[in-house]
């Protein structure tokens, strides 16, 4: 997956590896996401994110981690099988591998096929050049083998539009599969978070021309809360997770349900509906402040 340096391509693959999930298309404890282009602020944030879904997170410089341990990493998982039905993501390629060095990137991508075979998954976030293609195209930074010897890759392009990023994922190599494009949407507010930026993506469609965000189901906020309290109650309950569950079961925006979920929270129970407390890596775990169907009953 290749993008322009500093357009957000960490934030969609989060965004996406989500929603992967929460529909059990990936198993989290088989997932690692390996962070080694960012600061350390922003490792912070990403592991609080990803630990709320159980992905395992190895970050630069973290217990002994190193970018230069990735390809051991990887032959290690081939040899004692571990590698079957586990995915990797590797953020960003070059950190790994010089993707201008034609036989160090022929190396690595053997090794990537090599993990595939055995039943891994590999999915490398990678840059484009600065200067588009004449046709006013990206164009992926490195050699051609990069593209060539990968199953499938896509060219993410952005553009904002007021307070709309908006994004088009197209499939420039489709060897197993997968959508020619698609359209993805999340705020372009200069003065929100990670968190709240993340929880803003949203699927738009395959019509790149689309320029607003989908219009958020027809859902009451009263069947947005008692979603929430039923989450919770049934032990979904970790902050991150609770809200994409909420999202999938209501089919309102990820914003709307993190919106909900806000302002119920709280430490009285005459006010609040449910308050939350600080566990392992920052957790945000929820509880309720009442057994369920206090307020039908009342």
């Amino acid at each position: 997956m290749g993008r322009p340096p500093n357009s957000g391509k960490t934030l969609f693959a989060i965004g996406l590896l989500a929603d992967a999930i929460m529909k059990k298309a990936i198993e989290p404890d088989r997932t690692f996401y390996l962070n080694m282009d960012d600061s350390m602020s922003g490792v912070a944030e990403k592991v609080t994110i990803l630990q709320d879904y159980g992905v395992h997170v190895l970050a630069e410089g973290y217990r002994d981690f190193s970018s230069g341990k990735v390809h051991a990493l990887l032959d290690a998982m081939i040899a004692d099988k571990s590698a079957r039905d586990s995915f990797v993501i590797v953020d960003t390629l070059k950190k790994v591998v010089d993707p201008m060095d034609k036989r160090k990137t022929v190396e690595f991508m053997k090794l990537a096929r090599r993990f595939s075979l055995v039943g891994g998954s590999i999915l490398l976030l990678a840059h484009t050049n600065k200067q588009r293609s004449v046709a006013g195209k990206l164009v992926m930074a490195g050699v051609a083998d990069l593209q060539d010897d990968c199953d499938t890759a896509y060219l993410l392009d952005r553009q904002v539009k007021g307070d709309v990023q908006q994004v088009v994922f197209e499939n420039v190599k489709r060897r197993g599969g997968g959508a020619s494009r698609s359209v993805y949407t999340c705020s372009g507010a200069t003065d929100i978070g990670y968190v709240d930026r993340l929880m803003s993506l949203q699927f738009a469609g395959s019509d790149p021309e689309y320029d607003e965000t989908v219009p958020d189901a027809k859902v009451s906020d009263d069947g947005i809360i008692e979603a929430i309290e039923l989450a919770i109650h049934h032990g979904t309950n970790v902050k991150m997770v609770l809200v994409d569950f909420v999202r999938l079961v209501t089919k309102a925006s990820r914003g709307r349900v993190k919106k909900a979920l806000e302002q119920h929270t709280g430490p009285d129970p005459a006010v609040h509906l449910w308050d939350y407390t600080v566990q392992a890596a920052g957790a945000n775990v929820y509880r309720l402040h009442r057994p369920l169907g206090y307020r039908a009953a009342a």
